[in-house]
């Protein structure tokens, strides 16, 4: 069986699941991402930690996973049309995310769902600079 991207297979359950609660998978292998000591603003502010990826609407999240403080990283994305901020780390008009402005150029259908979403949700507006 085929799982989404940062997803494995549980041979128990037969079902997809975070590596981490697969039994002989680690997230850190499957990911090749390792979670950071965590800034405890970071802690504070966001309860797990956010860390971009090379891929805009992608995200890796450290979640805690024992009483020790050991962190271990989960992919999670974006929905359609947004893009992760790594400064505000939460997903984005692409606008707004200078570096990946042009993400959904390359897919005219996006670009139409995401106009409809900006009609129908509240995020931010796009930043104008003060001179």
């Amino acid at each position: 069986m085929s799982c989404p991207l940062g997803l494995a297979y549980d041979e128990l359950t037969g079902t997809c699941n975070w590596p981490d609660m697969v039994e002989g998978c680690r997230s850190e292998e499957m990911l090749r991402f390792t979670c950071p000591d965590p800034y405890e603003n970071d802690i504070l502010d966001y309860g797990d930690p956010r860390y971009p990826t090379s891929d805009c609407r992608k995200f890796v999240v450290c979640v805690l996973t024992d009483l020790y403080g050991s962190r271990t990283p989960r992919l999670l994305g974006c929905e359609e049309g947004l893009v992760f901020n790594p400064i505000t780390k939460a997903c984005d008009y692409p606008e707004n995310v200078p570096s990946c402005a042009n993400y959904y150029d390359s897919n005219p259908a996006a670009l139409a769902s995401n106009r409809y979403r900006r009609a129908q949700v509240s995020l931010p507006k796009k930043r104008r600079s003060r001179h």
